[in-house]
């Protein structure tokens, strides 16, 4: 996980304690909230030990993941620091990638710098590039939404875009991703610490 985005999280989250709703053999059910009461960036885990499945709500929408397989809180804890490899276990989700513009206008500057390496004029593309800014509205529709002045403009530079980076212009994986990792890896260690504490003989 990128040090810049775990420290976004643990700023967020650093008033937070986790908040154990029910557990047995089967399931944890934990909430990660601000110890002030206030709802804001709230989130219930439960965890199917079982079955291997993360079921997430809250402030920061929804989601489920899956691995199939038994689970416990530490052993995922520590899976979740590798943010591509959860992500791919998420089934559905309110929200998996963003498309903000300053993410699109830097990955065509990128883009723009390879191709004029390939030969192509910078005048041409600076021209062809802001117009795909000007539409970048239909990014993160989806390549299926993207109107024809878009894909004529994609389809002149690479006929096989939609393999290429045209087709992931400004994807960025979801803040709420690195939230739920995060904050699943910092509740896990606040009940950890609060067992411990509940043990420990003076």
């Amino acid at each position: 996980m990128q040090k810049e985005k775990r420290e976004m999280c643990q700023q967020k989250f650093k008033d937070f304690e986790a908040i154990k709703v029910a557990e047995n053999e089967q399931i944890l059910v934990m909430d990660w909230k601000n110890k002030n009461g206030y709802s804001e960036y709230s989130i219930r885990y439960m965890l199917d030990k079982e079955k291997g499945n993360l079921i997430i709500t809250g402030d920061l929408g929804a989601g489920i993941a899956s691995w199939y397989n038994s689970l416990y809180p530490e052993k995922l804890a520590s899976l979740l620091n590798d943010i591509g490899y959860f992500k791919s276990k998420i089934q559905c989700c309110t929200e998996t990638y963003t498309y903000r513009y300053k993410d699109i206008e830097e990955d065509l500057m990128s883009i723009k710098k390879d191709l004029i390496l390939d030969g192509y004029g910078e005048t041409e593309l600076e021209v062809d590039f802001n117009k795909i800014l000007s539409l970048s509205t239909y990014i993160d529709g989806g390549v299926g939404a993207y109107p024809n002045d878009l894909t004529e403009i994609f389809e002149k530079y690479d006929r096989d875009w939609q393999q290429s980076e045209f087709a992931y212009l400004g994807r960025r994986v979801s803040n709420r991703i690195y939230f739920w990792a995060v904050g699943f890896q910092m509740a896990v260690d606040d009940l950890l610490r609060k067992e411990q504490r509940k043990n420990t003989v003076f």
